[in-house]
């Protein structure tokens, strides 16, 4: 009779982790009938070699952490197809393995930032022990917790280096370790541009006064100005001799030019408060006139104006050195005064100039260069000794005041013109970084609007030393003196106030 084969064994049952296709033994058995015998293994990672090794198929491995040990049964068959089986217990022996699943949790980092954070790196040791990570690149580090940042002090310029690629090693407690590169991205960060505003102005200029000279309307407010600036408010403050920076005169008049813009048409009120001379034109029509010389006094005036643009003028005196000054104005239906302002729109009459405030906000960088560019040909601009004519569309205006910048465009250039202001600036890092902004002047017609000059100012003074010169009598008005039929249009704290009477004193308006 035919029996199947017998004593099927195994050599060796002992396999490393991840040694893909080793082998693990040589499987033997005897037939009873002194036959050749065929073997075969049910689990399909292994195969068994026609010598009758046992091992694991190409390519495959086993995990020790997965799975410590395996089970297989191999069959023995002789030529009649008689067949024995015996299971096999295979152990899986474990391996120190090096590090894996390196990753890092973000690759980006802004550019001038020392010492910034890049991200946090993981990987995982098999074996469940603990990692340390090290990076190839001197310039950054990796703390204890994972986290790769650059040195302290230390920081990118996207400009020279818009990516860098560096190197990670997880190294673990047997010395094991995995490599792992890593492209961090540089981000642009951009030099914060100046904040620039480009405002309206109204044009003050200190008029001087010929010896002798006490009428308002007396006064050469065309001739050549001691000093001047430009302002966004008539708002000044009783100060020694002046509204200027400078020392002027004791006596010394006050010329105030500008546009104010009117957004709906009706009666407007304007308020005048100041302790000297003063006459306010609207498009050339007298609408205040303060004639009491040393006391602080608030006067009112009305008139109705159309929308749009119109002209505002002020003639102002000042004969005690404490000149002060503030004008106010109030639209239909508002309840409270507030100080007036010029017109937003940059208009300059044809052949004529206007002053523009610059404001240039560079933070913490520094102002390199400011250009105007889109000029036309022709066009002055000035600011204190600074002058320049355009050409070729452009001014380098670099080192101005252009807190009183003025702009005088060429003779019969009429339109809107829109001109660039051009800044560059430094950061505190070196980068330069150039930026626009842009504002219209707009030059309209000459109005030949014409100041009405017949005023009746009446014969007043208050507290006045005339000055009538060396050898002179020493002669001083009675101080609080107001024209008869005049009230007082402001509360005063002082002496009693007394009607003019006749002292055979010069008329003084």
């Amino acid at each position: 009779m035919d029996e199947a084969p017998e004593g099927l064994s195994l050599s060796s049952s002992v396999v490393a982790e991840n040694a893909a296709g080793a082998a693990i033994g040589t499987l033997t058995a005897s037939d009873p009938e002194g036959g050749a015998l065929t073997f075969t293994v049910d689990d399909a990672r292994f195969e068994v070699q026609g010598d009758g090794t046992l091992k694991l198929k190409d390519g495959i491995s086993l995990d020790y952490e997965a799975e410590p040990s395996v089970t297989v049964t191999v069959t023995a068959t002789d030529a009649g197809g008689n067949s024995s089986d015996q299971a096999f217990t295979l152990s899986v022996s474990d391996v120190d393995e090096a590090p894996e699943g390196l990753s890092l949790s973000s690759s980006v980092v802004a550019e001038n930032a020392a010492g910034a954070a890049i991200g946090t790196l993981t990987a995982s040791d098999p074996e469940g022990g603990a990692l340390t990570f090290t990076v190839d690149d001197a310039r950054f580090e990796v703390q204890g917790d994972g986290t790769l940042k650059l040195k302290d002090g230390i920081s990118l310029d996207y400009e020279a280096e818009p990516s860098v690629t560096v190197t990670v090693t997880a190294t673990d407690a047997g010395g094991n370790s995995s490599d792992q590169q890593f492209n961090v991205s540089v981000t642009d960060v951009p030099v914060v541009p100046a904040t620039v505003t480009v405002n309206t102005s109204f044009h003050v200029e200190q008029i001087a006064v010929v010896d002798g000279v006490l009428n308002i309307l007396d006064i050469d407010y065309n001739s050549d100005p001691l000093d001047e600036i430009y302002t966004q408010t008539i708002d000044f403050p009783s100060t020694p001799f002046t509204f200027f920076d400078l020392l002027s005169p004791d006596v010394f008049a006050t010329k105030v030019t500008g546009r104010i813009d009117v957004s709906e048409a009706g009666s407007y009120e304007f308020r005048l408060t100041t302790g000297d001379t003063a006459i306010v034109w609207i498009d050339g029509v007298s609408t205040i006139v303060k004639a009491v010389e040393g006391l602080v006094t608030v006067e009112l005036g009305s008139c109705s104006l159309s929308e749009g643009e119109h002209e505002i003028v002020i003639y102002h005196l000042d004969l005690n050195g404490d000149a002060e000054m503030s004008l106010e104005w109030r639209a239909p239906g508002e309840a409270d005064f507030s100080l007036v302002t010029p017109s937003p729109h940059g208009s300059i009459e044809n052949n004529d100039d206007a002053g523009f405030i610059v404001d240039i906000d560079i933070g913490t960088s520094t102002l390199e260069a400011v250009k105007l560019t889109g000029v036309p040909d022709n066009w002055i601009f000035s600011a204190g000794e600074e002058t320049a004519v355009a050409a070729g569309g452009e001014i380098d205006v670099t080192g101005w005041d252009l807190s009183q910048l003025v702009i005088a465009p060429a003779s019969d250039d009429l339109g809107t013109v829109t001109l660039d202001l051009e800044t560059t600036l430094r950061s505190p890092d070196g980068e330069v970084e150039t930026s626009t902004t842009s504002f219209d002047v707009d030059v309209v017609p000459e109005d030949g609007i014409l100041l009405d000059l017949d005023i009746d100012l009446g014969i007043i003074g208050v507290g006045l030393d005339l000055g009538l010169g060396a050898g002179a009598p020493d002669i001083t008005l009675a101080a609080n003196v107001l024209a008869p039929d005049e009230e007082l249009s402001a509360p005063f704290d002082g002496p009693p106030v007394t009607p003019v009477e006749d002292h055979g004193l010069p008329t003084l308006f």
